[in-house]
């Protein structure tokens, strides 16, 4: 019906879109419509006058439906979201937002890995990694048995570690730890066995960059006048 009212005027480019209220008609030209807006409009259809009028003049476009878009067609309004019973409401910033990238887990990084060599000395490790938390020196556990000090040594380079505090049945009951310090640029060195406190004191020395290379100085304290620093139950 609508293309016999307005193809007098030209050719109806594709077939007119009716909406309940509205609807366009696509001519080749604006010449076209023009003409048959001014003929045309008040025009009763359907027992109902009519009212035209040119669309807005914008760039040819794709349709969604595969047509296009003279340059006086007017944009189709977008419609409103509404949540219903089966749509939800779009996130928040938007249908495109872009989720942030996922962070890779921060890996903890021991400076001081104390080695105990057997289940008994677990406690007394445990304490003496604590002591090395609490005076700033990220420290872990490893249990190994006494041939296993190289394998240690090695972990330690793969991990990063920069010291290992050996402990065994005798360290613990001394209150002591035997330091090994790990070169990034050769091999380890062996340290003299010394109260736990003072070999987390040489590494606090050592990482500032204080006394780099030189040997720790010795406990004021004899190594025997130093048992009961730790105790089980401490």
């Amino acid at each position: 019906m609508l293309v016999g009212i307005f193809e007098k005027y030209g050719p109806v480019v594709e077939a007119p879109v009716l909406r309940k209220s509205f609807g366009f008609v696509q001519f080749g030209s604006a010449a076209e419509a023009n003409a048959a807006v001014a003929a045309e409009n008040g025009r009763v259809v359907g027992g109902m006058p009519i009212d035209l009028s040119i669309a807005d003049n914008r760039e040819p476009r794709k349709h969604a439906r595969g047509g296009e878009h003279g340059p006086w067609r007017r944009e189709p309004r977008a419609r409103s979201h509404r949540a219903g019973p089966y749509r939800s409401p779009p996130p928040r910033g938007g249908r495109d937002r872009v989720p942030p990238a996922a962070q890779p887990p921060v890996k903890y990084h021991a400076i001081v890995r104390v080695v105990y060599m057997g289940m008994a000395q677990r406690e007394y490790a445990r304490f003496v990694a604590k002591a090395s938390k609490e005076r700033g020196m990220p420290s872990d556990t490893m249990f190994i048995d006494v041939l296993s000090i190289p394998d240690a040594i090695k972990a330690a380079y793969v991990d990063d570690v920069h010291f290992l505090f050996i402990v065994s049945k005798a360290e613990q009951d001394r209150g002591t730890v035997t330091p090994y310090l790990l070169h990034s640029d050769g091999p380890p060195e062996r340290v003299h066995e010394q109260a736990f406190r003072d070999a987390i004191e040489f590494v606090k020395r050592e990482e500032s960059g204080v006394g780099r290379g030189a040997p720790p100085p010795p406990s004021e304290q004899p190594v025997h006048a130093q048992r009961g620093a730790y105790t089980p139950d401490a």
